[in-house]
């Protein structure tokens, strides 16, 4: 989103072709990818919809397709077909549907399209929706057993302490254990029209790393940045080490896609042995 609140197209199209570019080095790249509410209020300001969760939805039903027009438009121009991938959380916590997921987006990759991935906001379940697409994108990132994750946000990174409180605040390099000092650094900060703060990116991060993903938080804005990282070079953003040896299988399937539906009920006596 621009200044004004509108859809950036410069950015999406800089993305389009960043990414062809990366994908021509042999680089399988997925793009998950909010912006179909402001698509949708280009056409449609849905102020007749008194009820502030529906009124999303349909923006975000009007706006998806016109969304993907853009994208669609922006990646031909580079030579590369797009793929819509709308998803809600029981893609991931429903294990056949996990994996059948994960074969087809495996197979779109395999024949050089880019599979462009958002929550699908028109039947997600109220109670059952991604916080935001940085969990979003660290699910896709576990399941498609990505060797990085990078969450392009307005923010630069992981700041030392919150940079809307201490004009000194510097920019974490890198992060090798997400630990409490880590969260203590997260402050308040909200990226511009993203629903989650800092602390919602380090969720994402710490579940990335500990399934052995190298993740990242860059600033998306800044030209070259995501070509930049994903290359290796210097790069305006916090690195967060992954752990080694990571997890396989249904391990990965249990650490990122797994929810707890069941209740067990045990008596004063079982819960002592439990505990012990």
């Amino acid at each position: 989103m621009d200044d004004d609140d509108q859809l950036d197209l410069n950015i999406l199209k800089r993305y389009a072709h960043d990414i062809s570019e990366l994908s021509k080095d042999g680089w399988k790249i997925i793009l998950v990818s909010s912006g179909a509410m402001g698509a949708g209020l280009e056409v449609f300001s849905g102020n007749t919809i008194k009820d502030r969760v529906l009124r999303k939805q349909v923006l975000a039903s009007v706006g998806q397709a016109r969304l993907m027009h853009y994208y669609s438009d922006f990646f031909a121009k580079e030579g590369y077909k797009v793929a819509q991938v709308l998803l809600e959380r029981g893609n991931f916590s429903d294990r056949k549907r996990f994996v059948s997921m994960r074969a087809v987006v495996t197979e779109a990759l395999a024949n050089g399209i880019v599979p462009i991935v958002n929550e699908n906001d028109v039947i997600a379940d109220k109670e059952l929706r991604f916080g935001d697409n940085d969990e979003l994108a660290a699910l896709m990132a576990v399941m498609m057993d990505a060797d990085k994750l990078i969450i392009c946000s307005s923010i630069s990174g992981l700041f030392d302490c919150d940079p809307k409180k201490n004009s000194c605040a510097q920019v974490v390099s890198e992060v090798s254990n997400i630990d409490e000092e880590v969260l203590n650094m997260c402050g308040t900060s909200i990226s511009e029209h993203g629903m989650g703060g800092m602390l919602t990116k380090i969720q994402s991060m710490k579940m990335a790393t500990q399934a052995g993903i190298e993740a990242f938080i860059i600033n998306g804005k800044q030209k070259n940045n995501l070509t930049d990282t994903i290359r290796g070079d210097s790069f305006v953003g916090t690195r967060f080490l992954a752990k080694k040896g990571g997890m396989k299988g249904f391990k990965k399937w249990l650490h990122a896609g797994a929810l707890s539906f069941g209740k067990i009920i045990v008596d004063d006596g079982a819960a002592v042995a439990l505990q012990k």
